[in-house]
């Protein structure tokens, strides 16, 4: 084979007549004599890959079929954009997994110009994957080959399967009226009885994340809002709660939803007044969206998928994304998500017509499609100032926060943001999110400085006791190992799996406990070689009981963990971006298999020594004094 043969394996393991040849694995961080890889190369080239894709997305909306901007189709007679709701906009790491075959695509690209190759030869059992690399290739004058991976042929036996099989239009028809059916009890909830005062706000939120013990004394708390609630009412404000029905300990289900909203009420003055956004359902506003979409499609139904992919190759590359964007696309434009964001409209436009004018607002801002419904319907209807709320620390990976269509299509006359899309500020919880923001071109003075609700109890985190005097643990006693799972099921799933290959070369002297994702359940049954223990308390109570804490993938609970010195594993998936927020920490170990994994567990260096590094992730203070300084201005 000639030497300046590529070779690109989607497989896991490198086949024997491949040695000393140059290979490069499309999945996995680690690299060895044998193969390198290319998330590996994405990672060490992240800020000019990264920036290259941000662009790309930006520039999209200003592509033209048939004679219109992407933008102009997806725009509705009453000002709200569906462009800016889709999930190609949105960048979503949750919802769009194809994002980071995209950036890797970049990376390949980069690679073969470095490599220089006559020839690539792709293992792969994804015909998604050869057709992005063979566009590459031929693109870049590289001649490709492929060698078919076999994989058990995936049957139809559920009923799943065959629902995926169906075209858009139908689909959507079927998951709107999977949902009603779901929603349609909220309907229930007691009508609203808003404060209407001019010292009164709005905030919308999620209905989970509750604080369990304080519900049980009737008083509201959410993680995401900490003590706020309190502040706003010792500085004399009322607030008015639309909250957006989640599960959670507190709400399993529908009933238990209305009946936790029905219990805070009953203290409104204290707790404020709640109501759920999906109790404004009703047959019209379900009407109206069906025929919104109705119109959408038909006026698209003559469009060749050629008119739209050819949009996706970014300017000046050689990379053709839409194999990995497809879906996205197809859904946002003709399927679930487009049903789903006229809901969101219909929704929202009926809650801010019902609510008093309002002259503040705050929601939790994570830049995801209903924030753009929300924003559109607070001014359409009239109300004050409005005020998004990042809950989290920024991670690198996350670009749901990143080259923001917000300022990127600001108005370059009077240097300000769309009113329709974005809000008048943007609170943020620390010098590091702030940092991010500044650098990502956001304009100061519409940045505001605010105390971490979410983490406000990391001030409360006292000195560990398990330490020696030398900083490390003392590994003559029973060793603590706290799991923590994210939202994703798949990504806390491997992490446990993983962990289930590592136990059984250990020594007994290991104790392992799970922390379950609030919107995330896992079954401890379902990994009985664990022998796991299970706890539901809140991290800033249990933290430091622990010696040990792995961390599933992109949690952010991995900075508690870090903040309150405690050695930190994150396990990364092979298949996807480090989204851990501390990206880049080189005293937080990342493993991705299980030889890692075991090697970081039994690791026995120093702990973090990171408390009073605090101060650089949050700014905490128990009295909120930034939070009343703005509120009361």
């Amino acid at each position: 084979m000639s030497s300046r043969t590529l070779f690109l394996l989607d497989i896991d393991n490198i086949p024997r007549d491949l040695y000393e040849s140059s290979v490069y694995k499309w999945n996995g961080y680690d690299e060895t004599f044998d193969y390198l890889s290319v998330p590996a190369y994405l990672e060490s080239n992240s800020d000019r890959l990264r920036a290259k894709y941000l662009t790309f997305i930006n520039n999209l909306g200003e592509t033209r079929v048939n004679g219109k901007r992407m933008i102009d189709h997806l725009s509705l007679k009453n000002g709200y954009d569906l462009w800016s709701m889709s999930l190609v906009v949105e960048k979503s790491p949750f919802k769009s997994p194809g994002i980071f075959d995209c950036l890797r695509l970049l990376a390949l690209e980069e690679i073969i110009q470095i490599q220089n190759p006559e020839k690539l030869i792709l293992h792969s059992s994804s015909l998604i994957l050869v057709d992005a690399v063979r566009v590459l290739c031929h693109n870049l004058g590289v001649t490709f080959s492929f060698h078919h991976v076999k994989t058990k042929k995936k049957r139809i036996d559920t009923l799943l399967d065959l629902y995926r099989l169906l075209p858009n239009q139908i689909r959507s028809f079927f998951s709107l009226t999977r949902q009603i059916w779901k929603l349609w009890a909220l309907k229930k909830c007691q009508k609203a009885s808003w404060f209407s005062s001019e010292t009164s706000l709005t905030i919308i939120s999620y209905f989970d994340n509750l604080d369990v013990r304080s519900f049980d004394k009737g008083r509201f708390r959410s993680g995401y809002w900490g003590s706020l609630n309190e502040v706003i009412h010792d500085i004399g404000k009322d607030v008015n709660w639309i909250q957006i029905f989640s599960t959670s300990p507190v709400s399993p289900n529908i009933h238990s939803g209305l009946f936790a909203v029905e219990k805070y009420n009953k203290k409104s003055l204290e707790n404020g007044y709640h109501t759920f956004l999906e109790g404004y359902l009703s047959f019209a506003c379900i009407a109206r969206s069906c025929l919104n979409y109705t119109r959408l499609v038909l006026s698209r139904w003559h469009w060749k998928e050629d008119c739209v992919s050819a949009a996706f190759q970014p300017k000046g590359s050689a990379a053709w994304l839409w194999p990995f964007l497809k879906h996205d696309c197809l859904v946002s434009i003709r399927g679930t998500t487009l049903l789903q964001n006229l809901l969101w409209i219909e929704l929202f436009d009926a809650a801010m017509a019902d609510i008093p004018k309002q002259k503040m607002g705050l929601y939790l801002q994570e830049n995801q499609d209903w924030e753009r419904a929300l924003i559109h319907a607070w001014r359409r209807h009239g109300h004050g100032q409005l005020v998004g709320v990042v809950h989290t620390p920024i991670r690198y990976w996350d670009l749901r926060y990143f080259n923001n269509i917000c300022e990127s299509k600001s108005d370059t006359k009077t240097n300000s943001p769309p009113t329709h899309i974005c809000p008048d500020f943007i609170a943020l919880n620390g010098p590091t999110s702030l940092k991010s923001y500044i650098d990502d071109g956001y304009t100061p003075d519409r940045l505001v400085s605010v105390e971490a609700l979410r983490y406000e109890n990391l001030s409360k985190l006292t000195p560990r006791e398990k330490v020696s005097e030398s900083g490390k643990i003392n590994y003559n006693v029973k060793i603590k190992v706290l799991v923590l799972g994210q939202i994703l099921w798949a990504q806390t799933h491997a992490t446990l799996t993983c962990l289930e290959q590592v136990v059984a070369t250990m020594d007994e002297r290991y104790d392992f406990t799970l922390k379950n994702h609030p919107n995330c359940q896992m079954s401890i049954n379902d990994y009985p070689v664990l022998n796991l223990n299970q706890t539901s308390d809140s991290l800033e109570k249990m933290l430091l009981q622990f010696d040990v804490v792995i961390v599933a993938g992109s949690s952010t609970s991995a900075l508690d963990s870090y903040i309150a010195g405690l050695r930190v594993i994150v396990y990364l998936d092979s298949c996807d971006f480090n989204y851990s927020p501390v990206r880049g920490f080189t005293d937080v170990m990342f493993v991705t298999t299980p030889k890692e994994m075991k090697e970081a567990i039994e690791l026995e260096g120093r702990v973090t020594e990171t408390k009073n590094a605090i101060d650089q992730f949050f700014w905490l203070d128990k009295d909120l004094p930034r939070w009343r300084h703005f509120l009361e201005n």
